[in-house]
Parts: structure tokens; C-alpha cells; sequence
């Protein structure tokens, strides 16, 4: 068993060796588990913006598809069949969504949302960028939604690179103290 304490919070200069700290610098001791998990706020930023795009993309789709098609002149008509796809759309984004932004505050589940989110908007991008390829390029929105999904589905990857580093340094950091 190791004399070592825990991780320290710091407030204050972080220029410090070992525990010494400057004059008049708080720190307070936290468990290792709370300092590991803690999430930097790229990943948060990331993490909020992209669930609330889902959120919304998902809920306009689910309580107004018709609507909110036609904003990008997709005209859903009248066809029960074709609403109940668009809704059940609007439906999982919204869902996915909701996992997505709780990551944002809730760390436990941020390297869940961050695998979520990469696959839906990694997936939603390369699928559009297939469609253009196969059946050409649509509306200027849907270009417009193309590269949007392509930045976040990249920044929920680099997300998870940084979820996969900080998982490393502190495996590192326990054998070590072991």
C-alpha cells in the first residue's frame, strides 16, 4: 500500500513541484476516480453543441416533419408511410441527442456520448457525401448540413482520442503508485 495521498485539486499557480504549492494557493485533496473522469471542456463544448443540434434536428423532425423538410425543399406530401419514417427519424436523433448532451455534464457517460455522437454524425456525413456522389448535389442546406455533421463527427473523434489518452496517462499513473 502506497504513503502517496490523492490526486490534488489546485487553485491557483500549477507551476509547482510535487505537493508544495505557492503562498496563498488552495488545495483541496478529491478521489482519483473524480480526477480522471473529469472531462477537458473541448470535449464538454463538443459534446453540448452536438447534442443540441441532435436535439433539435430530432425534435423538429419528430413533432413538425413536414415542415421541417420542406425547409430544405423535401416535400414529404401527404403519405402516412413516409411521415412515420420521418418522424421515427426525428425520434433517434432526439434520443441520441439527449444521451450526447448529458455527457456534456455527466462524465461517467462522456465516453459513451462521445462514441455516440461520432458514429451519428460520421455516419450522417459520409452517407451524404455518398448521395452526392451517386445522385448529386442537393439543396444548398443539405450541403450546408453535410459539413456540419462532418466537424462534429470529427471533434466527437478527437473527443475519443482524448477520452483514450487520458485513459492511458492514468493507467500509467496507478501502476506507477502500485
Amino acid at each position: 500500500m502506497s504513503n502517496r495521498p490523492g490526486p490534488l485539486l489546485v487553485i491557483g499557480s500549477t507551476g509547482t513541484t510535487g505537493r508544495r504549492t505557492a503562498p496563498g494557493v488552495a488545495t483541496i485533496p478529491v478521489a482519483r476516480r473524480t480526477a480522471n473522469l473529469q472531462a477537458p471542456r473541448l470535449v464538454t463544448a463538443t459534446l453540448f453543441v452536438a447534442g443540441l443540434v441532435l436535439l433539435g434536428i430530432g425534435g423538429a423532425s419528430l413533432v413538425a416533419p413536414v415542415a421541417f423538410h420542406a425547409s430544405s425543399g423535401i416535400s414529404l406530401g401527404e403519405s402516412r408511410s413516409l411521415l412515420s419514417e420521418a418522424r421515427a427519424a426525428g425520434g433517434s436523433l432526439l434520443g441520441a441527442g439527449a444521451v450526447i448532451l448529458l455527457g456534456a455534464f455527466v462524465s461517467r457517460l462522456a465516453f459513451t456520448a462521445s462514441v455516440l455522437g461520432a458514429v451519428m454524425y460520421v455516419s450522417y456525413g459520409l452517407s451524404r457525401l455518398l448521395g452526392m456522389a451517386v445522385d448529386g448535389i442537393p439543396a444548398q442546406e443539405l450541403v450546408l448540413a453535410t459539413a456540419v455533421e462532418l466537424i462534429l463527427g470529427l471533434l466527437c473523434v478527437a473527443a475519443l482520442a482524448t477520452h483514450h489518452r487520458r485513459a492511458g496517462a492514468a493507467t500509467r499513473v496507478e501502476a506507477t503508485r502500485g
